[in-house]
C-alpha cells in the first residue's frame, strides 16, 4: 500500500512539474534579462550585482528545463510511409 502511495505522488508531482515547464521557456528568459539589467544598476552594491546575477542564471536554467520539457511532449509526426 505504502509503494502505491508513493507512486501515486511521484505521478502527482511529475504532472504538476510538466505543468510548471509548459510555460514557454521565453518567459524565462525575459526574466533573466529582466534581472540582469536590474543587476547593471547595483553598480555600489557588488553583494546585490551577484546575488541578481545568479538569479538570472536559475532563469536561464529554467527556460532550458523548459525547453527540454516541451520537446519531450510535443507531438511526433509521423514519416511518409514509402513502398
Amino acid at each position: 500500500m505504502l509503494l502505491v502511495l508513493s507512486g501515486a505522488l511521484i505521478a502527482k508531482k511529475d504532472r504538476e512539474m510538466t505543468l510548471f515547464f509548459q510555460v514557454k521557456s521565453s518567459y524565462w528568459r525575459l526574466r533573466a534579462e529582466e534581472t540582469r539589467v536590474l543587476a547593471e544598476s547595483m553598480t555600489t552594491n557588488l553583494h546585490a550585482y551577484g546575488v541578481l546575477l545568479r538569479i538570472a542564471d536559475e532563469y536561464e536554467r529554467l527556460a532550458d528545463m523548459a525547453d527540454r520539457e516541451n520537446a519531450r511532449n510535443a507531438p511526433v509526426q509521423a514519416l511518409p510511409e514509402t513502398s
